[in-house]
């Protein structure tokens, strides 16, 4: 500014302004927020622009004693008001400077967002979210290698529906089955060759647990029907073991490409290969490891033991693994839990036979691990094996059969970088599992094998199957309900004491099995068997949450969602 002009008082300049109509002058006619209704006009949270979840009355509403608030409300809406004049002001004044206009636009906000404080009294800490029931799900399943038997259940009341197709390219799909009621068992045959895709609605999809299962030549093997999503783990015996196929398949009606990472009992498995895989729309695509380039090449072909990462880089997939280990079996690996410091693996069989713990690094760190093992004695540290060290990017089996000595068990691990792991029971056959979460909310669980008609499965009176659950820190008390094709059975309570593993025997097809209120954290698995002599086939599902409702969180307005 010259020496020679005067200044302007801010006060001055601004009374000028109002008395001469200028630039800075509102319409008389505006009020505050709701140009049809009076400045100091209360605004209530029906009509405030913010958008709930829900919907009915107003949680809480005005008692005699909160007249005083609302008063409180009546003259903030009228001192917005006159911010909001001084606000137009100001920004009139500062818009000659370059960055008057930025400036203006922020006052104005925080204007904005601190009035509409004012005229809606609450405290946002009290906003709650809602609780719903699912009330749409949708699963995928791999190719059957042969025919088998497929088993959908749900946990949900009410009416619903359930869908099941085979993959054909088109967004309808081939219809295989109709699955119509809620809380009962569904069981029908299905060929080999082709995915299936699960789709429930309404009560049907609370809870929603679908899988086939055959008994073959290879043995005994149930593949999981998975969730499409973004990323899959799974820890597995490698192509130097046997044949390892991947099977990813694509619900969506657009194309989606995945890349494949891995780490090995060599080390990380750095190729180019594997990488920008094409899924199609309503397809399914089958990825033979370490024979092919998009099977992460040569590289991979004599590992004998994998831990497998899958990535959607962009739509979502569905993946399962199979492994073959020949004239030992062969099995679905359960999908196992993403890296994370602590891994709870859940239903290591009893019985004969190697038991093999695989402990994977995939980070840049190595890690140091701690083991304890859970069995229904007690929890213990294998004599030996309390710690073991696992190098950067590597997976490390472990033998265990010695430390449990035939015992079921569930297997922590607690270590300073982020691990994955899984287990694999050898004997006459093979059997897979991964590391599991939590079954907050509950799960739904497939129970006894139905061999299909005409197959040379074993009889009735040669299955077992049971659930083993585990709560490794606090004791727990889980509601175990039959599920039956007629619908629900009567439910019994199991309790599990803190440190210990409990195995439930299954008699019917399926079970609904839900934590109840104050239980420490659960962990679970089904094991399936089927014995022929003195030989058994037996097949594991690490299990995972199916709850039959959902929390969405609370929403609120917020001036975080203008500025950053």
């Amino acid at each position: 500014m010259s020496r020679g002009k005067k200044r302007t008082p801010l006060g001055g300049g601004l009374g000028r302004r109002r008395a001469t109509g200028g630039r800075g002058r509102r319409p008389a006619e505006a009020t505050w927020l709701n140009p049809e209704a009076p400045a100091s006009e209360d605004v209530t949270p029906e009509d405030d622009g913010v958008t709930r979840i829900g919907s009915g009355p107003r949680a809480k509403t005005a008692e005699p004693g909160e007249a005083e608030g609302v008063s409180m409300a009546a003259r903030g809406g009228a001192f917005a008001k006159v911010v909001f004049d001084k606000v137009l002001d100001v920004a009139t004044i500062v818009a000659g400077n370059r960055y008057g206009v930025a400036a203006s636009i922020l006052v104005a906000v925080a204007a904005l967002y601190g009035s509409a404080a004012l005229t809606r009294p609450g405290e946002p800490s009290a906003l709650k979210g809602a609780t719903v029931p699912v009330g749409t799900a949708l699963a995928a399943c791999p190719a059957a290698e042969q025919t088998a038997r497929l088993s959908v259940v749900s946990g949900g009341e009410g009416q619903g529906s359930a869908s099941v197709t085979a993959l054909d390219g088109k967004a309808e799909g081939k219809a295989v089955a109709d699955v119509p009621t809620a809380s009962a068992l569904f069981t029908g045959e299905v060929k080999r060759g082709s995915a299936l895709v699960v789709r429930a609605e309404g009560a049907v999809a609370a809870g929603l647990e679908a899988a086939h299962t055959v008994a073959g030549k290879k043995g005994l093997a149930s593949a999981p029907c998975t969730a499409p999503s973004t990323e899959h783990w799974f820890v597995t015996p490698g192509p130097g073991a046997g044949p390892l196929e991947l099977h990813v398949t694509n619900v969506d009606d657009v194309p989606a490409t995945i890349d494949l990472d891995a780490v090995s009992d060599d080390g990380s498995l750095d190729t180019t290969d594997g990488k920008s895989l094409d899924v199609p729309a309503h397809g399914t695509r089958v990825i033979k490891i370490g024979e092919s380039l998009e099977g992460l090449g040569m590289i991979a072909s004599d590992v004998d033991v994998l831990a497998l990462r899958v990535t959607a880089t962009s739509g979502r997939v569905a993946a399962a693994v199979r492994a073959d280990v020949g004239a030992r079996g062969a099995d679905w690996a359960t999908p196992t839990a993403e890296p994370a410091l602590r891994a709870i693996v859940p239903g290591v069989p009893g019985g004969s036979g190697k038991r093999t713990l695989y402990v994977g690094a995939p980070g840049g760190s190595d890690a140091r691990v701690t083991i304890r093992a859970i069995t229904a004695e007690g929890a213990f540290v294998p004599e030996g094996q309390d710690v073991l060290d696992v190098p950067a990017r590597t997976v490390i089996p472990l033998d265990l059969e010695s430390s449990l000595g035939g015992r079921p068990a569930t297997i922590e691990l607690t270590s300073n970088r982020k691990i994955v792991a899984g287990f694999a029971s050898g004997g006459y056959d093979l059997a897979l599992g991964g590391a599991g979460i939590p079954l907050d909310g509950g799960t739904s669980a497939l129970g006894a094998v139905v061999p299909a008609s005409g197959s040379s499965g074993a009889k009735k009176s040669r299955e077992a199957a049971r659930i083993v659950l585990t709560a490794p820190e606090k004791d727990a008390v889980v509601r175990v309900v039959p599920l039956t094709a007629s619908g629900p059975g009567t439910p019994t309570e199991v309790k599990i004491p803190a440190g210990r593993t409990v195995e439930v025997p299954l008699t019917e097809g399926a079970v609904r099995v839900t934590p109840l209120a104050g239980s420490g954290p659960v962990y679970g698995a089904r094991l399936l068997s089927l014995k022929a002599g003195q030989r058994e086939q037996l097949t594991v599902r690490t299990l995972f949450p199916a709850p039959l409702e959902i929390v969405l969180p609370p929403v609120s307005g917020s001036l975080t969602s203008v500025v950053p």
